[in-house]
């Protein structure tokens, strides 16, 4: 096999290389199922290309060798060596970025590249690049699952992992690296897995369940795929039929759910304080009805009631503990939503059209404001002339 091709971490006894032929031996889903390895990410897991066309990212010591690796035809080589030769060059000639990816095992560096439109990728980088993808994406679950075990947020001033992640420290994807680490949680607490052996997609109808019933739910889907690959239909098919046949399965019950909403107060009175910003649950209160869903400001707390402005509305509104729910969300958030809730109450004394109304009533219900929706609200301010009240 081209040296290009091997993976430096030929180590502890395992003797894999990139292109080997490989039966997986153990594993709760995917066991007597054969395929060619097509990375080697760390020291302890390859990613192997089922046959059936599938990719899962397993631990060497699940995998025994099932022929000798397939040597690379001619022409890949030597597409190969020029893959190599362009990016030598577009490294020298186009932006640069070093990103460390990194586990407390060990530190991978990468290269991101701007290519030129003007040199189209053969299939074989297309290939390369997409496996690179996943690899990355694989290694950003591991980093995410290693801060909350390790308690990195604490080395950072956050008091637990979610607070940490609704920082200024994470300002993109953070609905997906929440979803991310939960998978990452759910593999190495219950399942047994190294992080990253499933796809984020299978493992989250698994959050209905108690957790508990995470292998025997995912067993069941195996039943279900059958000689097929595992997906995510097949999970949430037994998560179904699992919480229709076992009252017991359910992670809360619709009781549950109604008496933590009904009994137990959402806002922490000790954490409240006036100018915070909190979401309005009063769907049980008919005269409140009308405001649930929307957040608001804090003006006042009383011994029964807090006292929130609903910009929207114009007005100020009281609500019990348990029809108010505190929002964990950072200085810097709660500073915008400030700004925000100014910015229309002053555009409600102009004479708004029903599509205007409309998106403020969408920027009501939504804490994190895109780029999108703060430039309707500075279209609307210089269109109705009202100043910004940034």
């Amino acid at each position: 096999m081209n040296n290009q091709t091997r993976s430096s971490t030929d180590v502890a006894g395992y003797n894999f290389r990139i292109g080997d032929r490989v039966m997986i031996a153990v594993h709760p889903l995917l066991a007597g199922m054969s395929g060619e390895i097509t990375a080697l990410p760390s020291a302890d897991a390859g990613i192997v290309a089922l046959d059936g066309g599938a990719r899962e990212r397993i631990p060497l010591s699940s995998l025994e060798l099932e022929q000798p690796a397939i040597e690379l035809e001619s022409e890949q080589v030597v597409a190969l060596e020029s893959a190599n030769r362009s990016k030598e060059r577009s490294t020298n000639r186009l932006m640069l970025n070093e990103v460390p990816v990194g586990t407390s095992v060990d530190i991978e560096t990468f290269d991101v590249e701007v290519l030129s439109v003007a040199s189209p990728m053969t299939a074989l980088e297309a290939r390369a690049a997409v496996e690179q993808i996943n690899q990355h994406c694989i290694q950003i679950r591991v980093l995410l699952v290693e801060l909350e075990m390790r308690e990195g947020y604490k080395a950072l001033g956050y008091s637990s992992m979610k607070q940490l992640m609704l920082s200024n420290y994470f300002v993109k994807a953070r609905s997906t690296l929440q979803k991310e680490l939960q998978a990452g949680r759910i593999e190495k607490e219950y399942l047994n897995l190294p992080v990253g052996t499933m796809p984020e997609r299978q493992l989250r109808p698994l959050s209905k369940l108690k957790p508990e019933y995470y292998s025997l739910a995912l067993s069941q889907a195996g039943e279900i795929a059958g000689d097929r690959p595992l997906t995510e239909k097949d999970v949430s098919t037994a998560v179904a039929t699992m919480l229709l046949s076992d009252k017991n399965a359910a992670k809360r019950s619709i009781v549950d759910v109604v008496k933590e909403r009904t009994h137990v107060p959402l806002c922490d009175r000790n954490q409240c304080r006036v100018e915070d910003a909190v979401v309005v649950r009063a769907y049980r209160h008919a005269d409140l009805r009308a405001y649930d869903g929307y957040w608001g400001i804090v003006q006042h707390i009383s011994e029964h009631f807090y006292h929130i402005y609903i910009s929207l509305k114009g007005e100020t509104i009281q609500c019990r503990e348990e029809e108010v729910e505190s929002i964990d969300m950072s200085e810097g958030d709660r500073i915008s939503l400030l700004s925000v809730s100014s910015r229309v109450s002053n555009l409600l004394k102009a004479e708004l059209e029903v599509v205007d109304y409309a998106i403020l009533e969408t920027i009501q219900r939504s804490l994190y404001l895109t780029p999108r929706q703060l430039r309707y609200l500075e279209v609307m301010e210089k269109d109705y002339g009202v100043s910004c009240g940034k």
